[in-house]
This record gives C-alpha cells, structure tokens and sequence, in this order.
C-alpha cells in the first residue's frame, strides 16, 4: 500500500487549549486504509495533552475519541504492549480492520478503510497542558474500493450514581465489535448488553462485572486494564433497531462521562435486487 505525507505543520502553542484542523485541502478524497498523527512537544501525546481526536467524511463524524480512549483501543486493536506507548509522540487513527483481525469475521478475504472520494478532516484538541510543538499528519492509501470501515464515536450515559439503567445506542444498521468505557470516572459496577427486535423479543449478547471486565482485558490491553476499558466482542454483532447497554453504577457514577461504541460499516456501494 502506497503512503502518503504532509509537511505542512500545526503549530502548538504551550499551555492552551485548542482544535488543530487538517482540512480536505490537506488530505486525499478517501482511499485510506489508516490516518497516522505524528507530534512533537514533550505533552503532546493521547495519554497527556490531547483529548479528543475526531475524523469526519464529508463533514459526518465517523470517529470522536478522546485522546486516552483511541490510545487503549489502538492496544486492544494492535494487540501490543507498546502500541502506543505512555508518552509517545506518534500514533495511529485507524480506519480499516487491522491485520490482526484481518480473516476474522466480517473482514475475510475484505479490504478494509475509508471509500474513495470522500472529503476527509481530522481535528486534533489539546487541553491547557499541551506543549510547543507541532502536529503533522500521514496516510496509507488503498490500493483497490474497500468493503468495510471502521467507526467509533462517543456517547453520553447520562446514568447517574448507585443505579441501574439501560442507554439506548443507534447503530445505524451497523456490526458492533465492541465498546470503550471510562471506568474510572462511573465506577461501572455490572454492564449488560442487549439486542432488541422490531418484534419486541430481547437476546442478552454479555453479562459482566467490573472485575469480569478487568479480566477480560489483561490480553487485549495489558498497559491500561482500568481506565479507560476496551470490551470487543468475540465477533461483530448485528444488534436489533432498539437495542442497549445496561449500566450499573456505583456511588461515583456521572450521568456526562463517556462511551464510545466500536463499529463495523459497510461501504460497498447498493446494487440492485
């Protein structure tokens, strides 16, 4: 897969809050297997100064993450310990199935990425203790259409402390392959999740505690098994229209804190019946 690479640089200024923008102007229209964030700036990175990274195609949201949720779920992805590591000033925005899941269903024998012809933008946000530095961006192109891309965009709970409560969740007709929850700031105590049919019938697709979900990600994302936590599915699941994760919290629930659902698009273009 050929690569690509801006010179043109964000400049980042030390101790300020911002949203550094790479307009369509700066990236190709779409063909991109993975977008790749290179820093400079000893507080520049996802675990420190950079809290949200978001990726739109032609002005849609396709990823919202903050900075600490999109490094746990490149560990869990990647399957490596090092994959960002703590500090490290470079890192990947995935928009394809990694090779790690490549052959696993719904990627088998599919190239995976965003659809050609799409205008593409990427903001970066740093909070007040980002560094002088700068921001550049790079890409790997596809070679040939994909089939599937990859989404993931968070989502309020609004699920207060010491309760039970479902959180709707619009797929929008999409494969979920997992979610990412901030534990540390509700204290999830229990989170189930549930398909429901059109016809009103419910099939509960997980179960777990908090220490079921800790457990769970000792071999996916060993640097970080606390906050924030990455849940993947043993496969993609096709949840029904009204479907929802059930939250069970402790006495440090907080209605705002944030998910993010991993998703599963498919991009191939209609065809006719």
């Amino acid at each position: 897969m050929p690569r690509g690479y801006r010179t043109d640089t964000m400049v980042v200024a030390a101790g300020t809050a911002a949203t550094y923008v790479f307009n369509p102007n700066l990236l190709p229209q779409g063909g991109l297997k993975d977008l790749y964030v290179v820093a400079t700036g000893a507080n520049n990175s996802l675990d420190n100064a950079i809290t949200q990274v978001v990726v739109k195609l032609e002005g849609v949201e396709v990823i919202n993450m903050t900075g600490t949720q999109l490094r746990v779920l490149l560990e869990a992805l990647r399957i490596s310990e090092t994959i960002p590591g703590a500090g490290q000033l470079f890192f990947t925005i995935p928009m394809g199935a990694p090779q790690a899941m490549v052959g696993a269903w719904p990627f088998a024998g599919c190239v995976s990425g965003i659809p050609f012809g799409l205008n593409v933008s990427v903001e970066i946000s740093v909070s007040a203790a980002s560094s002088a530095g700068t921001l550049q961006i790079g890409w790997t192109m596809l070679d040939t259409p994909p089939a599937y891309m990859l989404k993931c965009v968070k989502q309020a709970t609004g699920v207060s402390l010491n309760t039970t409560s479902p959180v709707a969740v619009n797929y929008q007709g999409n494969d979920c392959l997992g979610v990412i929850l901030n534990n540390a700031a509700t204290k999830i105590v229990k989170l189930r999740l549930v398909s429901r049919l059109a016809d009103g019938r419910e099939y509960q697709i997980s179960d777990m505690s908090a220490a079921m979900m800790t457990a769970l990600m000792q071999d996916s994302n060993p640097l970080t098994v606390s906050d924030p936590l990455v849940y993947l599915h043993e496969k993609a699941y096709r949840f029904g229209p009204s479907s929802y994760y059930e939250f069970t919290t402790g006495a440090a629930g907080l209605p705002a804190d944030l998910f993010a659902t991993i998703q599963v698009v498919d991009v191939r273009p209609a065809t006719a019946a």
